[in-house]
């Protein structure tokens, strides 16, 4: 099998200017995009709950202009996901690969990874809410599962925070560190707490905790519209700002830009 692994992170380049060509060439030469869906089947969630959050993921990529609406308009030419599930008892908590990586280049290998959502191949897990087992289960499969992506991305969606806050920041430190590009979430009827638990396992490029995107729903009912908006965020990017604003954000991107440029090459697992 073929395994990607992190080449090197770049020591901070004193020249704005070779960060910006730097960071273009490789987003430019970007063409796949790895996005590993991490979904809590924990207790708290009721079965009626759980349905709606898997026809939500359903209702996205099946939706007839998921592909040109989104992954046409992206600066990837396919994308992979997989999608695992997440709970169990906390002595033992469990992590199950439900939907295999799968690589989507057209309108209708999304819909048949969409239709792929549903209780009949999900069997809800109950129990407590492992995040970080979930993290680790799905860093490690990224990097030893028999594609190759240029960009990785780790969604969770759970409706309350990790059963262990402290194991579950270790394993979104660890991801970064692994070479995952982002961590992202969303979060169901959380409360102030849980959300701001939540918030703090994500990550942009720059590493920083709590700097991801993220999404929340204020019930199950508005789990669909909420998952579909943050699919497209996360794959094709947020929506072009208005010309005015442009340039006061490339200010603000120049100064911003951090020191962390990554490589992917294949090696022999």
């Amino acid at each position: 099998m073929m395994s990607k692994r992190n080449v090197f992170k770049a020591a901070l380049v004193v020249s704005v200017g070779v960060v910006v060509t730097t960071v273009s060439a490789i987003d430019a030469n970007a063409a796949v995009l790895e996005l590993g869906l991490l979904i809590d089947g924990s207790g708290s969630i009721e079965d009626d709950d759980f349905g709606l959050q898997l026809a939500g993921y359903k209702d996205a990529f099946t939706d007839p202009n998921f592909f040109s609406n989104i992954v046409e308009k992206s600066e990837f030419n396919s994308i992979v996901i997989g999608a695992f599930q997440f709970g169990g008892p906390s002595s033992s908590p469990e992590v199950v690969e439900e939907i295999p990586w799968t690589s989507i280049t057209n309108q209708s290998e999304a819909e048949a990874f969409g239709n792929l959502f549903n209780t009949s191949v999900f069997e809800k897990l109950d129990g407590f809410t492992p995040i970080g087992a979930g993290i680790d289960t799905i860093t490690e499969s990224i990097f030893n599962n028999a594609f190759t992506s240029d960009k990785q991305i780790i969604d969770i969606s759970t409706d309350g925070a990790a059963t262990s806050q402290l194991k579950a920041e270790t394993a979104a430190q660890a991801a970064y560190v692994a070479g995952i590009d982002a961590l992202n979430a969303i979060g169901i009827a959380l409360d102030a707490s849980d959300e701001d638990d939540l918030k703090t396992l994500t990550f942009d490029e720059t590493g920083v905790a709590g700097s991801g995107l993220f999404f929340e729903a204020s019930t199950f009912e508005d789990f669909g519209p909420a998952i579909k908006t943050k699919l497209g965020e996360e794959i094709a990017g947020k929506p072009v700002p208005e010309p005015a604003s442009l340039l006061g954000l490339t200010v603000l991107g120049l100064v911003g830009l951090g020191s962390r440029v990554k490589s992917r090459l294949d090696a022999e697992g």
